[in-house]
């Protein structure tokens, strides 16, 4: 069955609760957008397995959330049933004076339905272009 608006919005929900959560420094939100088996996989970061390690990682990161701001945009869905996949655009913005830093890249996320709603089981970063001025 394809995917519904309904579920179409709810996962646009999901990435949006995870920008929010990654740029307050939101660790337990954060970690609970993945799936008890979910995959953090980053140019920057590595790669991180299970909610409990992404949610460990996420503390390291919390203290500079403040100096960022994720944008991600022309989100692709395509899907059926309980499982989908979303590439979309990432523009993020981070400013640690006297450096600010200009980050372009694409997520290649898949995201799952569980009992709780549509969660990440896999969101991988790639990073193009990275420019610190």
């Amino acid at each position: 069955m394809p995917l519904s608006v309904e579920d179409r919005m709810a996962i646009l929900a999901l990435v949006t609760r995870y920008n929010h959560a990654v740029d307050e420094g939101d660790v337990d939100t954060r970690s609970e957008t993945f799936t008890e088996d979910g995959v953090w996989d980053s140019d920057t970061a590595g790669v991180v397995t299970s909610r409990e390690a992404i949610r460990a990682h996420a503390a390291t990161r919390a203290p500079q959330a403040h100096t960022k701001k994720h944008w991600t945009n022309s989100p692709v869905i395509e899907g059926d049933g309980d499982h989908a996949t979303i590439t979309q655009y990432l523009w993020l913005v981070e400013i640690v004076e006297p450096r600010r830093t200009l980050m372009i890249g694409t997520y290649h996320d898949t995201v799952r339905r569980e009992p709780e709603g549509w969660l990440f089981a896999k969101r991988e970063l790639r990073v193009h272009s990275r420019i610190d001025y």
